[in-house]
């Protein structure tokens, strides 16, 4: 009876396993905890604007309600054409920002920007 299957040994999948283990810590040791923050904070500012671009009509009180849904006692700023409201207290802090030009049909456009403080 021929036996074709792949068969691991048990020292090879010991083996891989530790080697995956290592790499993962050795990848991941890199990367400081500031750089990972500030790549959430842009992934959820590229979201809003997502929303927001997608959205039917936009208004400056919506979008001061979902920055406070997605940045939770987060200090920021939304602007919409060149309209800013202020969230939180920001003086003086490093920002990171996100913007987006939206076009509609009926030649509608928004300039979106939201920056967050931290």
């Amino acid at each position: 009876m021929k036996n074709n299957a792949f068969v691991f040994s048990i020292d090879a999948v010991l083996a891989l396993f530790v080697l995956l283990s290592f790499s993962f810590v050795v990848l991941g040791a890199d990367i400081p905890d500031s750089q990972i923050s500030d790549l959430i904070i842009v992934q959820k500012e590229g979201d809003l604007l997502k929303v927001w671009c997608k959205a039917e009509s936009i208004n400056l009180n919506e979008m001061v309600s979902d920055f406070n849904f997605a940045f939770a006692g987060g200090d920021g700023e939304v602007s919409l054409n060149g309209e800013k409201i202020a969230i939180g207290n920001f003086s003086g802090r490093n920002a990171v920002s996100s913007s987006a030009e939206c076009f509609y049909f009926p030649g509608v456009f928004y300039d979106l920007t939201v920056t967050v403080f931290d």
